[in-house]
């Protein structure tokens, strides 16, 4: 059974210095000339979605480096590795100073889906029960 409890949304990002020498791209196509650090959890890593005005776009990014979690993602950010896709919520306060600048901000990353998956049985576990339940009424 899998239950719906939210979306989590992305940002592009990467630091000054990362930009300075590489540059800044412009537009979603532009990050095939770019290092982009990938989070290895997806199928299809270097596939990225954009949503637009203009409608929907995939890009195939180009990558030296993926990783299994935000955090070593966004670290690799942090050290001038390259651009990454990252859950808003890691991002935390940096972007405000200045750390790290939020890129192609007209073309948006399509939300994730966040989802609570468990077993379709008759009895679940209380334990299990009351997680789930407190999943729902917190995030929902």
């Amino acid at each position: 059974v899998a239950r719906s409890i939210g979306i989590a949304q992305h940002l592009i990002v990467a630091t000054p210095q990362y930009l300075a020498a590489h540059g800044e791209p412009r537009h979603p196509s532009d990050l095939a000339q770019h290092n982009c650090i990938v989070y290895t959890g997806f199928a299809r890593a270097n596939r990225w979605v954009f949503d637009s005005e203009q409608g929907r776009q995939v890009v195939e990014v180009q990558s030296t480096l993926g990783v299994d979690s935000a955090d070593a993602m966004y670290g690799a950010v942090l050290h001038h590795v390259g651009i990454a896709r990252v859950p808003a919520w890691v991002v935390g306060t940096d972007l405000a100073h200045g750390q790290v600048r939020a890129l192609l901000t007209d073309d948006y990353p399509t939300p994730l889906p966040i989802n609570i998956v468990y077993p379709q049985t008759r009895v679940l576990s209380l334990r299990a029960r009351r997680f789930i339940d407190f999943l729902l009424e917190e995030l929902c």
